[in-house]
């Protein structure tokens, strides 16, 4: 998956990426976007393309790094992991496992070693 474009704030990416109708609940929409602000841990925003559809990425941390999709409105939880990097400009999938405790104890010990390494969370 090719990085289409980097930016420095989320305002800016979602702009890139066609921006996104905050009509539907803008309270809710806003909320999500200060979120994601303070969330993000490198102030750095990706536009990428998934299935023909533009989408902004961002990096998170909590217990592993996480690339994050910003959905305002939506949410996922699913059962498997998908770790990957980003290399020469693109987001490269490595492998993707059922999701455990122990998994994400595993990538976090790795993640220290080889901050690269992120867990694809969209």
């Amino acid at each position: 998956m090719k990085i289409i474009s980097t930016h420095n704030t989320l305002e800016k990416a979602i702009e890139a990426a066609g921006g996104l109708n905050r009509e539907y609940n803008p309270t809710e929409f806003d909320k999500e976007l200060e979120r994601t602000k303070k969330t993000a841990i490198d102030g750095a925003f990706y536009v990428v393309k998934i299935y023909n559809c533009l989408e902004v990425l961002y990096l998170h941390q909590c217990d592993i790094k996480l690339l994050n999709r910003f959905e305002p409105y939506d949410g996922a939880i699913t059962s498997s992991t998908t770790v990957g990097s980003i290399i020469d400009g693109e987001i490269v999938e490595m492998f993707t496992a059922t999701s455990t405790r122990a998994l994400r104890g595993k990538i976090a010990k790795i993640q220290k070693e080889n901050p690269l390494i992120l867990v694809l969370n969209f």
